[in-house]
């Protein structure tokens, strides 16, 4: 794999010294607030009918939210103010609305209070403007309760009810489902380099002209499990011409999908189609958040998955299961982790990965350090970050300080969102401990958080970087 681009290292995103987006005020905000009294006592009806009146007239114009404004300079780096916007009904102006922004919110979530909007006078507007990187790429949520504690967010329980009392934002259409149920909404920065298969209306898999197949499956484990599969392109186009290394020799690519039923909820056949790939897509049904949390960070349990899988996929396409080579994972966060170990561990099953996000902090033998997750929270008083010692990390540093060589050289893309902190740590590690040993591993950053906003660009993107899709949308061949 001859990597299109060098690897991609973002410089750290400026914030508040409490750990959240710079806030700005925008110019009409004084302006609107004047007009009833800027909540004072002494703001009568009348103010209070013309300050309603213009801020609804406000409200009205916005087709669609957020509303970006033009480029600020803090600290060498270029920030937009994204202004986000509610409009409270007459009974609920007493309550808190929540800005929950993917991974910024998540570093502040033991003080919440930037993340709150803030009411315009005596309106019924709110607003919160920060400003954020215009490469960037988030998903979001709105919350809104009659009161929202400073400090929801220092329990699992608390911050747990913030995530299941999010809802999307009305005035955006742009959405995507949210991993713990219902919908986020996505914010997608000027400067994105967002994928064209995502954005070209590719908004429905019927547009691909094929449909997924169910797969029911009882593993060895006992697990009941439902993949799904489906086949894309041609059989004429089996035989893939493309660059030397990429799978050839008339063997049909097979593209494994951890964490299946978020790509199946996503319109991942139609990008695929608008992409131009010919290949074979098995989505793979972890089966809940419990099993998924045994399965993905053990390299055996993740072997035994993903065999099972393509051996039922394959038959319920009448096919046999492809060489390694011909097999690419692709996984998040511990589904991230699994697509690293199996290409690492089980080059007999595996032979490209696309790893995204992996959490490399994982130890078998140690619960899971605190300061090893997404997000963390920069208000909360923490030891300072260790160096990433993650069994598959470690392992490979093992193998590299005693000069072994892999014999199986592996194909492996890795990803991670710049907002992901710690994480960022675990891709950087795992991405120099795998070179030293002779895995081909590529690296890029996005400006995301632990994010399906980007990583379904970051997917996209990696199978042009192994040349399995074909013009025009492909950015990379």
């Amino acid at each position: 794999m001859s990597a299109p681009y060098e690897d991609r290292e973002l410089p750290v995103t400026p914030l508040a010294d409490d750990g959240a987006p710079v806030r700005v005020v925008p110019a009409w905000v004084p302006d609107l607030a004047a007009l009833s009294g800027k909540g004072s006592a002494d703001a009568d009806e009348a103010d209070a009918d013309e300050a309603d009146a213009a801020a609804r007239a406000r409200w009205e114009q916005w087709d669609v939210l957020p509303e970006v404004g033009p480029v600020h300079r803090v600290d060498g780096c270029d920030l937009v103010p994204v202004t986000f916007a509610w409009w409270d009904q007459p009974d609920e102006r007493d309550g808190d609305v929540m800005l929950h922004l993917s991974s910024f919110t998540d570093r502040h979530r033991r003080h919440i209070a930037p993340a709150l909007l803030g009411r315009v006078g005596t309106t019924g507007l709110r607003q919160l403007t920060y400003l954020l990187p215009p490469d960037g790429c988030f998903s979001y949520r709105l919350v809104h309760r009659p009161h929202i504690p400073d400090d929801v967010g220092a329990t699992r329980p608390g911050w747990s009810g913030i995530h299941q009392a999010g809802v999307p934002d009305p005035r955006n259409p742009d959405r995507l489902p949210h991993p713990h149920g219902s919908t986020s909404s996505v914010w997608t920065g000027p400067r994105f380099p967002a994928h064209p298969a995502w954005t070209a209306g590719a908004d429905d898999d019927a547009q691909a002209g094929t449909e997924w197949i169910d797969v029911p499956q009882v593993g060895a484990d006992g697990v009941p499990r439902r993949h799904r599969v489906a086949a894309l392109g041609t059989d004429a186009q089996d035989t893939h011409e493309g660059p030397d290394d990429v799978p050839d020799a008339g063997r049909r690519p097979v593209l494994v999908l951890l964490d299946g039923q978020m790509w199946d909820a996503l319109p991942t056949l139609a990008a695929l189609h608008a992409q131009g790939v010919s290949l074979d897509v098995l989505l793979v049904d972890t089966a809940g958040t419990e099993q998924r949390g045994r399965d993905l960070p053990c390299p055996d349990r993740a072997a035994r998955l993903v065999r099972e899988a393509l051996a039922a996929g394959c038959d319920r396409l009448g096919r046999v299961v492809p060489a390694a080579d011909a097999v690419v994972v692709a996984g998040q966060s511990y589904g991230g982790l699994a697509a690293a170990s199996l290409a690492v561990h089980h080059p007999e099953l595996v032979g490209t990965a696309i790893v995204q996000s992996g959490s490399f902090w994982f130890s078998a033998e140690s619960p899971r350090p605190e300061i090893y997750r997404p997000g963390r929270d920069r208000t909360a008083a923490a030891a300072p970050v260790a160096e990433v010692r993650g069994d598959l990390v470690e392992q490979l540093r093992s193998l590299g300080r005693a000069g072994v060589r892999t014999a199986s050289p592996a194909r492996i893309v890795v990803q991670v969102g710049r907002e992901e902190d710690d994480m960022v740590d675990g891709a950087r590690a795992f991405r120099d401990a795998a070179r030293t040993v002779g895995h081909d591993v590529s690296y890029r950053e996005y400006r995301g958080g632990h994010d399906y906003a980007w990583w379904r660009h970051g997917l996209t993107d990696a199978l042009d970087e192994f040349g399995l899709s074909t013009p025009p949308l492909s950015r990379y061949v």
